[in-house]
């Protein structure tokens, strides 16, 4: 795996961690954020009161947001497409369902100021097709993303057993020459031993007092080099002897 492919393989998992249950498309909606074309759910994070009730299904929204670090923001905004049939002006609520920022109102205050505020309205039946259109196409691409991500991790770990395989493969080559290379250099040692033994053998047939010697260094042979081939011609030298 590339170095590229690595860090596509992270970004993809945290992708997925991070976008596990909501899509892009639908993000909470905060007061002070607000854009036209927004859409998804008025943020919880914040506490919204009924400012001023404008008809049965429009009213004026100050939403405020409480900070230790930053202390108190507070935001209004335009609500329509909510009852208000049993809101009352500085009633804390919270409104449910999906809204899309569709622009802005400008009226004028008690004071006669103008003031310019987000108009946030339910989303319609054609919106609440075309949410449903995306989050099903959102899904679709998580679930994409998921069985890549899956198949890049088996693909990673099947790559990681073979690698291992391989190396415990090269390990057991490398013990295995050095077993032989200590086999040939105990049957070179063997060898010179028993020609050494030999000829003691020689020399005890014309000299009695070397039989001791030779007997020794024979049964010395067929101890230090055991399953030898000269410790094994050894043991027959020793009967002989």
């Amino acid at each position: 795996m590339t170095r590229a492919t690595l860090w596509l393989f992270v970004l993809v998992g945290f992708a997925l961690s991070a976008s596990a249950q909501s899509s892009p498309y639908l993000t909470d909606l905060w007061p002070e954020t607000m854009s036209v074309g927004r859409h998804g759910k008025l943020s919880n994070s914040w506490k919204y009161h009924v400012s001023q009730i404008l008809n049965d299904n429009e009213m004026m929204v100050r939403a405020t947001y409480e900070s230790r670090l930053f202390g108190t923001d507070q935001q209004f905004f335009w609500l329509k497409g909510v009852s208000t049939k049993e809101l009352v002006d500085g009633k804390q609520f919270l409104p449910s369902g999906y809204f899309v920022v569709t622009g802005t109102k400008t009226y004028k205050t008690v004071l006669g100021a103008a003031r310019t505020v987000n108009m946030v309205e339910s989303e319609t039946a054609a919106q609440k097709a075309q949410r449903n259109k995306l989050e099903a196409e959102w899904k679709a691409h998580l679930e994409r993303m998921r069985a890549w991500h899956e198949s890049e991790k088996k693909a990673q770990e099947k790559a990681n057993a073979e690698v291992a395989a391989a190396s415990a493969a090269e390990e057991a080559v490398r013990a295995l020459r050095k077993a032989e290379e200590a086999t040939k250099l105990t049957e070179a040692a063997s060898v010179a031993k028993l020609s050494l033994c030999k000829q003691l053998i020689d020399l005890a047939k014309k000299n009695p007092d070397k039989r001791d010697v030779a007997k020794f260094r024979l049964q010395e042979l067929i101890r230090d080099y055991r399953g030898t081939k000269a410790a094994e011609e050894a043991k027959e030298l020793l009967k002989k002897l």
